[in-house]
């Protein structure tokens, strides 16, 4: 945290003043994430474009992570006159929605079937046939996230 030293940092302080995370300003506030979502698509699934603005602190940013099968993310702008870009997130894959990312739209119009790199990295990790089956033919999202 810029104005931090470390031992201002052991003491709670901030620009050496005692601090809660609450009280600092939103663009020093450690990401503190108390709710993930998962989410499984097969070959051929979407997700339309939306925002993601449920949260209470939108200055928190989102992490995203891609398992298995790849797919196309389009982001946009924080309206829909904003014509998205093109992003292909293939398995192990992190995406982070921070700034003013965290409010563009984004959605997931094509889920391809390839998940060949997933299935090896499970068989590797000795898990069950079905379960290596499984990841090469879906595609999970983790989306963490502070929610409170």
């Amino acid at each position: 945290v810029p104005g931090r030293t470390s031992e201002e940092g052991r003491n709670g302080c901030f620009e050496g003043r005692p601090y809660t995370a609450e009280a600092l300003p939103a663009e020093h506030r450690p990401f503190q994430p108390d709710a993930a979502l998962v989410c499984f698509y097969r070959a051929g699934d979407t997700l339309c474009g939306h925002q993601d603005d449920a949260e209470t602190d939108l200055s928190q940013p989102i992490v995203s992570l891609s398992l298995g099968c790849s797919a196309v993310l389009l982001v946009g702008g924080r309206d829909r006159s904003v014509p998205p870009a093109p992003l292909l997130v293939r398995h192990g894959d992190a995406v982070i929605f921070t700034g003013s990312a965290r409010e563009y739209y984004h959605g997931v119009p094509r889920v391809f079937e390839d998940g060949q790199e997933a299935a090896a990295d499970a068989q590797a990790m000795g898990m069950s046939t079905s379960l290596v089956d499984f990841v090469r033919h879906t595609r999970i999202n983790i989306s963490i996230r502070a929610v409170k």
